[in-house]
């Protein structure tokens, strides 16, 4: 019998949505980010969502879709018009990390909201 062998490749995102310098975009529309792996580590502390411009947190939700590799952010309240905010996902030892303990690179988008 073979060995296992150990999982060295760390978690990328394949999808975000919005997508990566999108405008227009609904301000009630919720952000999210889909994994090439399950991970773990994903809170409101590692995927966050910030007003661009002043550098604000957006106080929000974190929750998996079901079972699969989609994490969903859910602002508390509707977005600004016509703002920029930037997503940030952080990886780490202590943050996302797949479930081998291999963490995500840190990885920041933008978008802009449009008008009300």
């Amino acid at each position: 019998i073979a060995p296992v062998a150990a999982d060295v490749t760390a978690p990328t995102v394949i999808a975000q949505l919005p997508a990566a310098n999108a405008t227009v975009v609904s301000q009630t529309r919720n952000i999210t980010a889909t994994f090439s792996e399950a991970v773990t580590g994903v809170r409101g502390t590692t995927f966050t969502l910030r007003n661009s411009a002043t550098g604000a947190v957006v106080t929000a939700a974190v929750s998996r879709n079901g079972t699969t590799n989609q994490w969903i952010l859910s602002p508390n309240a509707t977005l600004s018009s016509r703002t920029g905010y930037t997503v940030t996902l952080t990886g780490g030892a202590t943050a996302i990390r797949d479930l081998a303990g291999n963490p995500l690179a840190t990885t920041s988008w933008r978008f802009t909201t449009g008008r009300v």
